[in-house]
């Protein structure tokens, strides 16, 4: 199964898996797109090949050469970062 994986909406990944996105699903996805590319690079690679690929966390150890906890918590680390991020840009928008 999938369970052990981040669940990240499709839409935030791949900005053309639907080419029918409406406006504030592409501003979100650049947003995503954004705050992933100012992540360092080698938690980037853990990102993307964990949401794109569909590999299990040790078929990405193994393509990166690292033991498959270091995989992990790069994940762990990434997905608590996107997240405050993300928190963080969407509530600044927020005017009350």
């Amino acid at each position: 199964g999938d369970d052990h994986q981040a669940v990240v909406p499709q839409w935030l990944i791949d900005p053309y898996a639907q080419p029918d996105l409406d406006t504030e699903q592409t501003e979100q996805t650049e947003k995503l797109r954004m705050l992933v590319e100012a992540l360092p690079p080698e938690k980037q690679t853990v990102f993307y090949l964990a949401n794109q690929t569909g590999w299990e966390l040790r078929e990405i150890a193994d393509k990166l050469g690292v033991p498959v906890g270091t995989v992990k918590s790069r994940l762990h680390y990434t997905m608590k970062t996107l997240m405050e991020q993300w928190k963080e840009l969407n509530s600044e928008e927020i005017s009350l």
